[in-house]
């Protein structure tokens, strides 16, 4: 298969002028006269011939392209979340540039560093961490749309799910089972959307709550189960902050041979596509990614192509709790 591609050489060689002029005649930085353009631009139709991006937006002015920082590709929300933001931009003429940071905070810092030097005109910032949203803060040299929830960082575009709210749903779900003791599978503390969900399910629970720090991923929530073994049924309720780490709870309290729900019901956040096909079906708190993430990308390329934009309200997109088969009434005998 043949993959070369005519060249500015080449247009310049069969319009019979230099390089510079076929240069000037597409980025328009230099006069260069209509019959010669016209000239040009028909040879290099001809030729299938087309100018760098570069050179485009030396003469827009714009990249026309935009980034966005994730922390975890592994995650079925962060992989909705980016895809409705690449379908925006692509919607609309921009490329995008994809970072995951894979909760590594001197990652993140990198990529934000990266992001820095190169010629973008805006962000998608997704992460959430404490350290990335102060960099941003100080020093972002182009327009960022924070998804966050409950952040008190300022950005021109701020949107995110009510993680509290969904946090609330899950409290008054399993007081309303009967649940007084619960384990709450938390994430690292500097994440705002997870400092959100277990303070929301604090409020309603009302209960004795245990806490174990797990990373958003499936094995942390086995081990927090493992550390915290209910064999004295010290809580008879599990809320992990996301559906892998609730995954990684069934799984491990199946090989301890205690039921899912009948001994111990389990909650997660995020309702995952396979939430309903796990074994029990997952009870779990339904987050719109993809309203989030289109969301974010609209408004922030408003601000790119409309700079005379009015100031953008944040945005909190309403959550739900999606009730299955992992939660169930607490067995009055433990």
């Amino acid at each position: 298969m043949d993959f070369d591609r005519t060249s500015i050489t080449d247009v310049a060689r069969e319009a019979g002028v230099s390089v510079t002029t076929v240069s000037h005649a597409f980025s328009g930085n230099r006069h260069v006269n209509a019959e010669t353009v016209a000239r040009i631009r028909e040879v290099a139709e001809r030729l299938a011939y087309q100018p760098s991006q570069a050179a485009t937006s030396l003469k827009l002015g714009t990249a026309r392209a935009i980034a966005i920082l994730v922390p975890d590709l592994a995650s079925h929300f962060y992989v909705e979340l980016a895809v409705s933001v690449e379908r925006v931009a692509h919607k609309r003429g921009y490329s995008l540039i994809l970072c995951n940071s894979e909760f590594d905070d001197a990652l993140e810092e990198d990529y934000l560093a990266l992001i820095q030097r190169q010629a973008i005109d805006g962000l998608v910032y997704a992460s959430g961490s404490a350290a990335g949203r102060e960099i941003l803060e100080r020093a972002a040299p182009f327009p960022v749309a924070l998804i966050a929830g409950g952040s008190n960082v300022s950005a021109p575009v701020i949107v995110g799910a009510d993680h509290r709210g969904g946090g609330r749903s899950v409290g008054t779900h399993l007081r309303d089972l009967g649940h007084t003791r619960a384990l709450v599978i938390s994430a690292p503390t500097d994440y705002v959307s997870s400092d959100e969900r277990a303070a929301g399910f604090a409020e309603a629970f009302q209960g004795s709550i245990l806490t174990v720090e797990g990373d958003y991923r499936r094995d942390s929530g086995a081990n927090a189960v493992a550390a915290r073994h209910p064999k004295v049924y010290d809580y008879t309720a599990v809320f992990a902050l996301n559906d892998m780490m609730a995954l990684g709870a069934i799984g491990a309290l199946r090989q301890m041979g205690l039921r899912v729900p009948s001994d111990v019901s389990v909650v997660g956040f995020d309702d995952i596509p396979t939430a309903d096909l796990m074994n029990p079906a997952l009870t779990t708190v339904h987050q719109p990614a993809a309203t989030v993430g289109t969301y974010a990308a609209d408004k922030l390329l408003d601000l790119l192509d409309k700079p005379e934009t009015a100031a953008i309200d944040p945005m909190l997109v309403p959550v739900h709790l999606v009730v299955r088969e992992s939660s169930g009434p607490v067995d009055e005998s433990l």
